[in-house]
């Protein structure tokens, strides 16, 4: 198992932020398949920033990626800065059918970054064009 990050969960391209309670934010996460992903790896696509609790979400692909090798949708271990290959998902699926589920809408803010994962559920082969695209709406609460 290998863990792939987006740039959202290296740190490159920050989380956006609400700077008031209720306002939603959107953060278009996505990954760029640029190296074959296999059964078992886990992508982090998307961070969810401190004090904030999701409100919708979306998992979407493009250039011939299959949805169908997407499997569960989870919070992961650790923090998204962390680079440790030993993280792993932990808690309920937050995504059903490529939309957040009634699971994801119950997780409480927290007062640290969390990184959300897609643990690969075929292999996907590295092609140009390929990416996984997820949006992310939350509010601050």
């Amino acid at each position: 198992m290998a863990l792939k990050k987006s740039p959202y969960a290296l740190g490159t391209k920050p989380a956006p932020t609400s700077c008031e309670a209720a306002h939603l934010v959107v953060q278009r996460g996505f990954y760029v398949v640029g190296t074959a992903l296999a059964i078992g790896d886990i992508v982090e696509i998307a961070v969810i920033p401190p004090y904030h609790y999701l409100v919708g979400a979306n998992v979407y692909v493009e250039g011939g990626a299959a949805l169908a090798s997407l499997g569960d949708v989870k919070l992961l271990t650790g923090t998204p800065d962390d680079p440790d290959a030993g993280r792993v998902q932990t808690g309920d699926v937050i995504i059903t059918d490529a939309k957040l589920n009634d699971a994801g809408r119950l997780i409480k803010p927290a007062d640290s970054a969390r990184g959300i994962g897609i643990l690969m559920a075929a292999a996907e082969a590295a092609a140009a064009g390929k990416v996984i695209h997820f949006d992310l709406v939350y509010a601050q609460g």
